[in-house]
């Protein structure tokens, strides 16, 4: 299919814009998977568009009842669900005295910290120890015949499930939670040691340590930790009232494209087109959108282009611009983080697609940012000090990329637009405001010298940030001394390069 057939859907007129009263109001919608299971909330034109502000704001969440099941181990059954009511919920200390997983290791722990059953304790373990190491010196002798059991056979029996694989079931009888301590804390333990608590209590809390980096970096949870906390350091930066209000919509991102793809060709005729168009800026009093933005990330792929291509013109009917996150691979690269130099950018139909994209009416709606802002600290010593265990989120830092909890910066745009918003009203440009300030700050060591994590990802120079706007994308530059993160340009899409359409233009 040539390139320009992609883009023959029902709506028209990607220029027009509705007509909007002098003294209108500013309406943010803010769109992403609140709840971690949209599709539960029923039929996308049956949801509700729920105003959000900072009284509110644990009320939505609480309503929205986000939740996720992570695997555990590679069991079928090993699996986790949770469920939170508050931001507290994604707290390492939460999770550890309300989760069943820590329930044994709790006890653990609380026994080798009490002088009355400290003895007994290390006691116990010093003997699993001794089984764990002549178990380990068997293996290694009898090699492929043996059969260990799977770590998620011992995540089953610890959450009350039948164990998915026959041997684990065969050994049951020898009291799942004493493996669950041989295979994590034993390990830990030397067999001949002295009794020494804080030594016991150390072991134990390396293994508590393992098991939490599991549940806050498995992408399920950050997922939906970074969603929330994005939302709220949007509410809680601007100031609404009745000229400036923030709405949330909780739609996964595979219905976002579904309900826009679906309809072959004619976009007017989805979910999304209905509820905000046809309920908004097309019905008699309605108010139509000043800013939507999408807690989603989109590259150059068919589908992402074809449904990025119908926001377009969604947003210039709404009434305002489609902002999201861009994907790396639009620049050539899979991660943000790589240096420039090795940046291929796009080729062949990836590349045609884009620039067949960038040349419609719908391009002048749209804004895709990069990199991602920091969202919280890392859970450490020296950061963000935990109360129940010894716990270092990030032992060997700066460690792995994605460790590190990254967030939506199609949100931070969106605050930045609001906070031009109440400096000058509708004689806005979307230039006014450029700096995302106040943002988490992490240092670690390097060779014994004291360095600065950047707060959005990259080290982005603004010779970098030239070849993102060449390509389409809004630059974030973290600034080098300071907890601030920069927008090089509110720019659109559109090729030529024009700025981000919008009732200020």
């Amino acid at each position: 299919m040539a390139a320009h057939m992609e883009f023959e859907y029902g709506l028209r007129g990607g220029g027009a814009m509705p007509q909007r009263k002098p003294a209108s109001v500013m309406r943010i919608l803010l769109m992403g998977d609140f709840s971690g299971h949209p599709e539960d909330a029923g039929p996308l034109i049956e949801r509700a568009v729920r105003q959000v502000d900072v009284d509110n704001f644990e009320q939505l969440m609480a309503r929205y009842a986000p939740s996720v099941s992570l695997p555990l181990g590679e069991g079928e059954n090993a699996r986790i669900d949770l469920t939170f009511s508050e931001l507290e919920d994604f707290h390492p200390d939460t999770l550890f005295q309300r989760l069943d997983l820590f329930k044994a290791l709790r006890q653990l722990r609380g026994r080798l910290l009490d002088a009355n059953t400290f003895s007994a304790a290390a006691a116990e373990l010093r003997r699993e120890a001794s089984v764990v190491d002549v178990i380990s010196t068997s293996e290694e002798t009898v090699g492929d015949s043996a059969t260990p059991e799977q770590q998620g056979d011992v995540f089953e029996r610890l959450l009350g499930c039948e164990s998915s694989s026959p041997a684990a079931r065969e050994r049951a009888p020898k009291a799942g939670i004493e493996q669950f301590i041989q295979r994590i804390v034993a390990a830990h333990i030397v067999p001949d040691a002295d009794p020494q608590q804080a030594a016991y209590v150390a072991s134990v809390d390396d293994a508590i340590s393992e098991q939490m980096r599991s549940l806050l970096h498995a992408p399920g949870f950050q997922a939906l930790e970074a969603t929330w906390l994005a939302l709220r350091r949007l509410v809680t930066g601007v100031e609404t009232d009745e000229t400036l209000k923030l709405f949330t919509f909780d739609i996964s991102r595979s219905e976002l494209l579904a309900d826009l793809t679906i309809f072959s060709g004619n976009s007017s005729g989805s979910s999304l087109y209905r509820l905000l168009v046809e309920q908004g800026a097309g019905s008699t009093g309605g108010e139509p959108w000043s800013v939507l933005a999408g807690d989603f990330v989109f590259g150059a792929g068919e589908e992402d282009v074809a449904t990025l291509h119908a926001l377009g013109l969604l947003g210039s009917q709404a009434g305002g611009p489609f902002l999201a996150t861009a994907s790396p691979q639009l620049l050539g690269s899979d991660v943000v983080t790589e240096p420039v130099e090795k940046w291929t950018g796009l080729d062949g139909e990836a590349a045609q697609r884009w620039q067949a994209l960038r040349q419609t009416p719908a391009a002048h709606w749209l804004g895709l940012a990069l990199p991602r802002p920091l969202m919280r600290l890392p859970y450490g010593k020296g950061s963000e000090e935990i109360d129940s265990f010894a716990f270092e989120e990030i032992p060997l830092q700066p460690g792995d990329h994605e460790d590190y909890l990254w967030g939506s910066p199609a949100f931070a745009c969106a605050q930045l637009l609001a906070e031009a918003f109440v400096a000058r009203g509708w004689a806005m440009e979307p230039g006014d405001r450029l700096d995302i300030e106040d943002l988490p700050a992490f240092t670690f060591k390097v060779d014994g010298e004291r360095q600065m994590l950047p707060c959005a990802e990259a080290w982005i120079s603004e010779r970098t940030g030239e070849v993102m706007l060449k390509q389409g994308v809004i630059p974030l530059l973290s600034h080098r001394t300071r907890n601030m993160v920069r927008v090089m340009r509110f720019q659109s899409l559109a090729l030529p390069q024009v700025n981000l359409a919008g009732v200020w233009r």
